[in-house]
């Protein structure tokens, strides 16, 4: 009796009829000058499995933020805005980190004082705080805003928060959007605050936004 009459590809049994085929030997596989750890890949067109050299991905972009104020000094003056209802808070810093594709940083002009930030659709959270410098007893209250819509905690900081309902300096928000948006943070409560800052919201002022998705 012949001992060779099946076959798994072009792999034959020996004499104990034990069938050892090796990879390439299927009929349906081509492999080409393997190497150490190179991958099977198929195929459609020919309907064959190949060798083909492994690429490690490269690791996605995580650290996508925006980074705000490093606490240096320079002249509320300068950034073009007041403390009063209704303007916007800025932030100072002469290197501010953005890692986020599409995102800019709006500034007034021949400064660094960032009083805007306009993001492209996606989903982000932020951080942000500031301190002004008070002549009397008052408060100091500040939000997140696209245009009139509301995107964050109410800030507030001074000696009378429970009018206002601020519970701290710290502001903490939420945006999701699909189109391109200028997010600012606009002032809604301002009594006590001295008329001249100097150079207090520029070192203790900053911005932190982290694009999620």
């Amino acid at each position: 009796m012949s001992h060779n009459t099946l076959k798994v590809g072009t792999s034959e049994p020996n004499a104990q009829s034990v069938i050892v085929p090796q990879l390439a030997e299927l009929s349906n596989v081509l492999i080409t000058s393997p190497q150490p750890n190179d991958l099977l890949a198929y195929n459609s067109g020919t309907e064959q499995w190949f060798n083909q050299a492994y690429t490690p991905p490269t690791p996605a972009n995580t650290a996508r933020m925006i980074l705000v104020g490093r606490g240096e000094a320079n002249d509320f003056a300068n950034s073009g805005f007041t403390t009063a209802v209704g303007q916007r808070v800025c932030f100072y810093d002469t290197a501010p980190v953005n890692t986020i594709s599409g995102a800019v940083l709006n500034v007034t002009t021949g400064t660094s004082w960032v009083h805007s930030v306009q993001l492209p659709a996606g989903k982000y959270t932020l951080i942000a705080q500031t301190y002004p410098v008070f002549s009397s007893s008052g408060v100091f209250a500040y939000r997140a805003q696209v245009g009139t819509a509301i995107y964050s905690s109410l800030a507030a900081v001074g000696a009378n928060l429970a009018t206002y309902g601020g519970t701290a300096s710290c502001l903490l928000g939420q945006i999701e959007t699909t189109t391109t948006v200028t997010l600012l943070l606009s002032v809604v409560a301002s009594s006590g605050v001295a008329s001249s800052q100097g150079t207090e919201i520029s070192q203790n002022g900053v911005l932190f936004i982290r694009k999620v998705v």
